[in-house]
């Protein structure tokens, strides 16, 4: 199963152009395993911004951006997960940056049918990385975004893709014991963190395992998120529930 680590959201870079007609044309996941997911604040690559919830998209080259379309971490099961004021900032070398200002998301009731918001007022501008900070999350410890979708100027229509790994969870859920196998062998494992839903960090491990084994036996029942971060930095989240 592909999962997503910490800098890269799935997202498109596309030109601008109409819908095709159907129901509902640009609904999104909203399992909280394909959204990005903050619930520690850390140092901001901007360090003007210092510590803070964020997260930074590099496209690879300097490229024409002339709009950008947000799906708010806006899940049924977690409402108070998502942003709704952020800070955009931009860059061409990932050292020197440029602020565009602070955007709001709009606010929507959670459900399976959202899809998402173009966000009004910002310029067009070129940039290689560009950086989302979050300024007013909704009001749990943890925050984060669905997906970001980037409209690219020009007339060539290109999709990136994202870097992603292999990684089983089972058994999930479970009363005892788990195990988070990382199949691609590209993610170098460092540690992991079990987090609850409030943001608290109730276990942290190091471990270069592969194939990581959770003890869950004193947890009581509920839904927890197992985060594993890799010697880049690359980070992959998976939601787990533990059953009494």
């Amino acid at each position: 199963m592909n999962k997503q680590f910490l800098l890269t959201i799935s997202f498109l870079i596309l030109t601008i152009r109409a819908l095709v007609a159907q129901c509902y044309p640009d609904r999104h996941s909203t399992a909280l395993s394909d959204s990005w997911i903050s619930c520690t604040i850390t140092q901001n690559p901007n360090r003007d911004r210092t510590y803070s919830h964020w997260i930074m998209y590099d496209l690879g080259m300097v490229e024409p951006i002339e709009g950008i379309k947000i799906w708010n971490g806006n899940l049924p099961e977690f409402p108070d997960i998502g942003i709704e004021r952020f800070a955009l900032d931009y860059s061409i070398d990932g050292t020197n940056w440029v602020s565009l200002g602070e955007y709001d998301i709009p606010n929507h009731t959670p459900d399976t049918y959202y899809q998402g918001d173009d966000i009004a007022g910002i310029p067009a501008f070129e940039a290689q990385q560009v950086l989302i900070t979050a300024i007013k999350i909704k009001g749990g410890i943890c925050t984060g975004l669905a997906e970001v979708r980037f409209y690219r100027g020009g007339t060539t229509t290109n999709t990136v893709e994202v870097e992603t790994y292999d990684v089983e969870v089972f058994p999930n859920p479970t009363s005892d014991f788990m195990y988070v196998d990382i199949q691609d062998k590209s993610f170098n494992t460092s540690y992991y963190e079990i987090i609850d839903l409030n943001g608290r960090i109730i276990d942290r491990e190091f471990t270069n395992d592969s194939v990581i084994r959770l003890n869950l036996k004193g947890y009581a029942s509920g839904q927890y998120i197992v985060k594993v971060i890799g010697s880049r930095d690359q980070i992959i989240t998976e939601q787990i529930q533990v059953i009494r």
